[in-house]
């Protein structure tokens, strides 16, 4: 399956030079909806402050913080803070729960061995696990409910054939070493109970990044609504816990449909693309580039090549930047450069830092690179290249959602053959 599934997304980065073919971002989609078809969000959200749009899903949690104008009598909307995504979503607590708990209660050769012979088994047992999670809400809060009971059975075979080791012992062990609000106990034979304390604290630690990257928000932007979409929104705790930790005053939101607002929100995209007419640049990006050595500029981190054709010799790592970290980017910005072909062929990489400055793109800070490749674009000209006449003017629209590359060979001012591919698949 996960081979038919890299062959499906190599296929369709294979595709993408589709003018058809376009991508939306997850909260953007999901404002749009909010923004244009809900009536309930005009009072909270107008074009006098900006609003954050939370999208809190089972993987991932992603961010954006934009402000809604009008241009043209029709609703656009412009990003005022470089968004966030990362690994926050509920998942992540389940993930955590399996790490820091069964794998220190129970062994982890038996759980690899269950995942590879009893996979099904497996599964029904993180389905538990995922239960766990969502029971936990305010009525149990209220009424005193501290422990949730799961069926650890499947590791019962295990322990008995390979070590004889009774589950009293497991649990006692993992008693011994484990924080002292965490401690679990038996309900009978290998049915055991775990104190939600174990989910509120996964809960805590993995809000807090989502937290501080509100409260850097803050700090920057007039913000006057937070909206929570996603379906892990759905959860009561989740929300409220953001609302507790945030550090300013705002309007909290819970959305309308939070499960389907995204793809609804994507139909509308489909229709007008321009509808995002400025987006904040989260990375600096540039494209790699050779030029004329100078020993001033380039002697530290340079690497040298000397061109046996022009008799000169050439830096050949360097860093050509062309969007710089939190840049304002409207919808039809476009890049232009010019390149030199020494081939009826080229390719030109694409990379991305956090850095607002770089001067080769190889550079490295502390032993680590500090960009990274993002992709790939290739100018091909098919016929009548002339080595002497070898001028392309390129260029490149980056206002949407993804890089769309056009170029112009300049000794017959028609258009060449351009593609842009992201970093190539293994099949």
């Amino acid at each position: 399956m996960l081979k038919a599934f890299k062959k499906a997304i190599a296929e369709l980065f294979e595709d993408i030079k589709d003018p058809s073919i376009f991508f939306s971002f997850e909260p953007e989609a999901a404002s749009i909806y909010y923004n244009t078809e809900i009536n309930n969000y005009k009072d909270v959200i107008d074009s006098d402050c900006g609003f954050i749009l939370c999208d809190l899903g089972g993987g991932t949690a992603d961010i954006i913080t934009q402000k809604k104008v009008m241009i043209n009598k029709k609703i656009h909307f412009e990003e005022l803070y470089h968004p966030m995504g990362g690994p926050y979503g509920s998942q992540k607590i389940n993930d955590e729960f399996i790490e820091k708990v069964i794998k220190k209660l129970f062994d982890e050769e038996c759980i690899e061995n269950l995942k590879k012979n009893e996979y099904l088994e497996w599964i029904k047992f993180e389905n538990e696990v995922e239960l766990f999670k969502k029971s936990y809400n305010f009525t149990l809060i209220e009424n005193d409910f501290k422990y949730y009971s799961i069926n650890c059975g499947i590791f019962q075979g295990y322990y008995k054939k390979n070590q004889n080791i009774k589950i009293e012992n497991l649990v006692n062990n993992f008693n011994k070493n484990c924080p002292e609000n965490w401690k679990i106990r038996i309900k009978k034979r290998w049915n055991i109970e775990f104190p939600y304390n174990i989910i509120d604290d996964l809960m805590e630690e993995l809000l807090e990044g989502i937290v501080n990257y509100i409260n850097e928000i803050k700090n920057k932007v007039k913000i006057k609504s937070l909206i929570f979409s996603g379906g892990a929104s759905l959860n009561p705790i989740i929300v409220s816990k953001i609302q507790k930790k945030t550090s300013f005053e705002l309007n909290y939101i819970l959305s309308h449909n939070p499960e389907t607002a995204i793809s609804m929100g994507s139909v509308k995209y489909i229709c007008d693309r321009n509808i995002i007419s400025i987006r904040k640049a989260k990375f600096t990006l540039g494209s790699g580039m050779s030029k004329e050595w100078n020993e001033k500029l380039h002697k530290n981190g340079g690497k040298q090549r000397f061109d046996i054709f022009n008799k000169k010799l050439y830096c050949d790592n360097l860093f050509d930047k062309f969007i710089t970290k939190d840049e304002d980017i409207p919808s039809n910005k476009i890049i232009q450069k010019i390149y030199f072909m020494d081939s009826p062929s080229i390719i030109i990489d694409l990379y991305k830092t956090e850095k607002e400055n770089v001067t080769f793109y190889d550079e490295k800070e502390n032993g680590k690179n500090v960009t990274q490749k993002i992709g790939e674009f290739t100018i091909e000209v098919r016929d009548g290249f002339d080595q002497f006449k070898n001028k392309v003017s390129v260029d490149m629209k980056i206002g949407g959602t993804f890089i769309e590359i056009s170029a112009i060979y300049e000794k017959t001012g028609k258009k060449v053959n351009a593609n842009f591919d992201c970093l190539k698949i293994k099949k």
